[in-house]
């Protein structure tokens, strides 16, 4: 599978429970959501494959493949990249 037009193909991981408190990634409406990138097309500038990345969900399109769901991000939406260490 290939990604085209400065796109990113990722897997968004819900929010998650540590030591009983819900950690959110900005508010209680955020637009802003946490993946991993799986895919990245060959014209990004920065190939984030492999790495966490808190995104703009309002830009992300849902796209299924496989039975796997994954957002398809355009590289200017993606704001934040991360080691899965440091996740």
């Amino acid at each position: 599978m290939e990604v085209y037009n400065q796109r990113f193909l990722l897997v968004e991981h819900p929010e998650k429970q540590v030591d009983g408190k819900l950690i959110k990634v900005d508010g209680e409406r955020s637009p802003l959501g946490r993946g991993e990138v799986v895919r990245a097309a060959p014209d990004v500038k920065n190939n984030l494959t492999g790495k966490y990345v808190i995104f703009d969900r309002r830009q992300a399109l849902p796209l299924k493949l496989q039975g796997t769901e994954y957002l398809l991000v355009h590289e200017s939406m993606v704001y934040v990249g991360f080691d899965q260490s440091s996740a």
